[in-house]
């Protein structure tokens, strides 16, 4: 049943971020992992891409669980400025549609964790 609902989220969340930011699956080589997913909920549509990179960097650096070096840190803000360059939104940024998204990347980590629970 675990496995059903992620794949049936990972399913919605695909789909409505074809609205608020398709670019970013693009991003990482796997969309499945819980810093994707954690990232989604820090950067749910383009538009937010279109900050400072300083603000940026901070915005994401003080919203992820793990350790990201300032390098690294750095990379990712490039691309995703780059991403949200060439990006065109179907829909607004406040748009329920953005709140889709964090709600289904949140919901993504937390089966992922429940999963790996039952796992161990």
């Amino acid at each position: 049943q675990i496995n059903h609902d992620i794949v049936s989220t990972k399913n919605r969340l695909h789909r409505i971020l074809q609205l608020t930011f398709p670019e970013i699956e693009g991003l990482f080589s796997a969309t499945d992992s819980p810093h994707y997913w954690e990232l989604l909920t820090i950067v749910p549509h383009a538009i937010i891409t279109r900050r400072s990179r300083q603000a940026l960097m901070d915005t994401i650096h003080g919203g992820i669980s793990w350790h990201i070096g300032h390098e690294r840190l750095r990379k990712l803000v490039d691309q995703l400025m780059s991403m949200g360059q060439i990006s065109a939104p179907a829909v607004a940024a406040n748009s329920y549609n953005v709140a889709q998204v964090i709600y289904y990347a949140k919901r993504l980590i937390e089966l992922h964790g429940t999963k790996g629970d039952i796992l161990t």
